[in-house]
């Protein structure tokens, strides 16, 4: 016997290693004395070595044999030096979501073959998920976490181990046992009645386990199983396929309740892997204007006119009209043109129906729209959330503005508790030719929360946009409050050297150097940061850097794939920059030593 690697309340786990060749082994100690006179016990420890007996799977935790002497019986499994998956779930505050989706499948193909043998195991748990790890190279896999083009070299292996609650059904199970954090909310039985549950309580844990995954985090607060938090700021850097994945996965009604199957069906498993960082939902493209939606409230009517070849309703932040209600996706319905034809596509989770003229529409399938179609988003009595998508009658031309009118910066908030105007029903019409709305709409009142989720707001500070000039150099363009152009150099009178504090110098020649009079500001992906930069390493909202009131300068990280400062990686934390620093976003390639000439997107700080 060796060190010790855990205990329960029966058990230890040491490491072991045999004599006769040195093979190493972990043996589970259970001191038989201990449940001696306790018969579930006894039989929960006799059901565990029996269906281990039967597994014999790449993804489960291997069985060796087991042996019973002195009053001790001793269970000998594989040795799992790579710890459990929380623990790497802590140690990456989150796993980007290429390395999330090679776990999680090995996860999902581990409980199919337990499931496929009519065995659910009631305790599914990062804890009790370990890991191999066949290569460990961490040059490799650091650059893994910021490359799309290094998935092979990813050697991570899960397992699913401890099965002291598993039972060989995976129908009419009764007994209310697992972690809480996890549990399914059927098997919670707050009535004196006989509440039975089957195999889908092992899909709900694998809902939550996939959550805490990819945000470090877990998705219920405050105990309520029925509302998912999506409220930080990950879910806006992840496709929304995932996110649909996690939806499915965590319904309450469990009859609506992916399966593993369907879990393992699911397009997030034959995405790109591009896909993920520049999701396929948010591109689209400036179009005539093709269709009117008239979003209908039981307090105000929103009517928009559509001039991009994708338009996207959901609760999350990204998508072009954002509805704040639990009922409502993450992603709920994506109306899109192609040129000839409008189509309408529920992306809704399973719990939810959408209607088109009175029927229901299958999920993820695009289905044609015609004039005067009427589309209720969600399942209820009441007229709450009704849309008439009516078709333009003429054909106008494409607007010279209508290229400021991209989805993020474009971005409306819809909800009761924030209404456009006061006084009872209103219709507000996006006007393609007036620049100055997008002011207006973005002065609207926030809430708290939401606006410490963003890093500003459209039109409140100045935006940033790329573009590529003749000489194929990346230049920033910036618009001013009054969307009045500024040059690429900043050589503009609105700019005095006296508001300029911080120039950011290019460490190579693909962009343009910017000077900084703002005492906070965010750099990302999104076109509401105000330095954007369209790179797909890039997150969405990847750091701020902030000024305080004694001068002293922080960058603040927040980001999937970490910044680097003068060439050594910070990943979710808080550094103070000085003069000369280099802050490093993307370099040219990964696996190469990270120096100057190695860097692609980088910038050096220098203090006035």
């Amino acid at each position: 016997m060796k060190k010790f690697l855990g205990s329960g309340s029966f058990s230890t786990v040491k490491e072991a290693v045999r004599k006769s060749d040195g093979s190493q082994f972990a043996i589970k100690i259970i001191d038989a004395n201990k449940f001696y006179f306790d018969e579930k016990a006894k039989i929960g420890f006799k059901r565990e070595i029996s269906i281990l007996k039967r597994l014999n799977h790449n993804n489960i935790i291997k069985f060796y044999e087991c042996i019973e002497e002195e009053g001790k019986i001793y269970i000998v499994t594989e040795l799992m030096k790579g710890g459990n998956l929380l623990k790497l779930i802590e140690q990456k505050k989150g796993i980007p979501e290429i390395e999330t989706r090679i776990l999680f499948k090995q996860i999902l193909d581990g409980i199919k073959y337990l499931h496929d043998r009519n065995i659910t195991h009631r305790d599914i748990k990062p804890d009790n998920i370990l890991l191999k790890i066949d290569k460990c190279n961490t040059i490799i896999n650091d650059s893994y976490s910021q490359s799309i083009e290094n998935v092979d070299d990813f050697k991570v292996t899960a397992k699913i181990s401890d099965f002291g609650l598993a039972k060989n059904d995976n129908f009419g199970l009764q007994t209310v046992c697992g972690t809480p954090q996890y549990l399914a909310p059927e098997i919670m039985n707050e009535t004196n009645s006989i509440n039975y549950y089957d195999s889908k309580v092992d899909c709900w844990s694998l809902g939550v386990v996939l959550f805490q995954m990819i945000s470090n985090l877990l998705p219920h607060k405050n105990g309520n199983k029925s509302i998912i938090d999506f409220s930080n700021n990950i879910w806006t850097e992840v496709s929304f396929n995932v996110i649909q994945l996690i939806e499915n996965l965590l319904i309450v009604d469990k009859d609506k309740r992916y399966s593993v199957d369907q879990s393992l069906n699911h397009e997030w498993f034959s995405m790109e892997p591009e896909s993920m960082i520049n999701d396929p939902i948010l591109s689209f493209n400036i179009t005539k204007n093709w269709g009117i939606v008239t979003l209908i409230n039981d307090k105000e009517t929103l009517t928009i006119n559509m001039n991009t070849s994708k338009f996207t309703i959901g609760s999350n932040r990204r998508c072009q009209t954002m509805i704040s209600d639990n009922a409502i996706s993450q992603l709920h319905i994506v109306f899109s043109f192609n040129g000839y034809a409008a189509y309408i596509i529920d992306k809704s989770k399973n719990s939810n129906d959408v209607f088109l003229n009175g029927y229901i529409i299958e999920k993820n399938k695009p289905i044609i729209l015609n004039k005067d179609s009427i589309i209720k988003i969600i399942d209820s009595d009441d007229k709450k959330y009704h849309i008439i998508f009516d078709t333009f009658s003429d054909k106008p031309t494409q607007d010279d503005h209508s290229i400021s009118q991209q989805s993020n910066s474009r971005k409306r908030k819809y909800s009761d508790n924030n209404q456009y105007s006061e006084g009872s029903k209103r219709s507000s019409t996006i006007d393609d030719h007036s620049l100055s709305q997008q002011s207006d709409s973005s002065k609207r009142k926030h809430s708290d929360s939401e606006r410490s989720k963003r890093s500003s707001t459209i039109g409140i500070q100045s935006q940033v946009r790329n573009v590529l000039t003749s000489s194929k150099k990346k230049v920033m363009v910036i618009y001013n409050e009054n969307n009045k152009k500024l040059e690429p150099s900043f050589a503009n009178l609105s700019l005095s050297n006296e508001e300029v504090w911080m120039e950011l110098i290019p460490i190579n020649n693909n962009y343009s150097k910017l000077l900084i009079k703002k005492d906070s500001f965010t750099i990302g992906r999104n076109s509401s940061c105000l330095i954007s930069i369209n790179d797909l390493v890039i997150s969405n909202y990847h750091a701020d850097i902030k000024r305080d009131t004694n001068g002293i300068i922080y960058l603040i990280d927040k980001s999937s794939n970490g910044t680097y400062i003068n060439h050594k990686k910070i990943k979710k934390q808080k550094v103070i920059i000085n003069n000369n620093d280099k802050i490093i976003f993307t370099y040219k390639d990964y696996k190469k030593v990270k120096d100057d000439n190695n860097v692609e997107i980088g910038y050096i700080v220098s203090l006035k």
